[in-house]
């Protein structure tokens, strides 16, 4: 499984798991004496039925999203319900969710080749406001890059063990440390030793000069 592909399945997984938390927090809104906080008059706040029809459907969406089925028009999905959740009622927002929902927009709108460099800064930027500078900055020195990874191992299971809210603090760490394999690329410049087994077995071509008619001779062998 690929860097990229893994963070499809970790954003699909937790958008499923998020989206139902949801739904029930938006029917508990829906009874007499709760507060409600909508940000905008003009957006419709969703009932139980719509909440229940978008659980479905960002279900099939992160199905789809995982299975790699139209990759882009099911992270689409996923990003326009949470996008509409959050600006509907501010009861809906947290941290953890507004991270989900930009992964599901680089996911949808991102250049392919692109993806990776967007959500490897996407994290970056998270732990530079977090005061995580360590991270943020080690996670791109291949020198520091494995102590970085463990320290990010250590702090978020430390936040899930000390901290209240667990299950939003476990969607938060599946969904930062999903984009660390991103920074483990396979992009990096072949060594030695594997340029010189890539060009094994290759043809070369060598010239040999003629003493008698002054001609050149091309002769072709392959490398052993």
């Amino acid at each position: 499984m690929s860097a990229l592909a893994l963070v499809r399945w970790v954003v699909a997984g937790c958008a499923v798991l998020k989206v139902w938390e949801l739904v029930a927090i938006g029917r508990a809104l829906q009874q007499p004496g709760i507060l409600r906080s909508p940000r905008f008059d003009w957006l419709v706040v969703p009932g139980e039925l719509t909440l229940l029809v978008l659980g479905a459907v960002v279900t099939l969406a992160a199905g789809a999203l995982a299975m790699r089925r139209l990759e882009r028009p099911p992270a689409a999905v996923v990003f326009v319900a949470f996008t509409y959740l959050m600006a509907a009622d501010q009861q809906f927002y947290a941290n953890h969710l507004y991270l989900l929902t930009l992964m599901a927009g680089i996911l949808a709108v991102g250049p392919r080749v692109s993806q990776p460099l967007m959500l490897k800064s996407l994290v970056s930027i998270m732990y530079g406001f977090a005061a995580a500078a360590f991270l943020a900055v080690a996670l791109w020195l291949p020198r520091f890059r494995r102590d970085a990874v463990i320290l990010g191992f250590a702090m978020h299971g430390g936040m899930l063990v000390l901290l209240d809210a667990p299950f939003g603090i476990a969607i938060f760490a599946a969904l930062s440390l999903s984009m660390y394999p991103l920074f483990f690329d396979r992009f990096a410049r072949p060594g030695r030793g594997q340029a010189a087994e890539a060009g094994a077995g290759r043809p070369t071509t060598s010239t040999a000069r003629s003493p008698a008619a002054g001609s050149t001779i091309r002769t072709d062998k392959a490398v052993p």
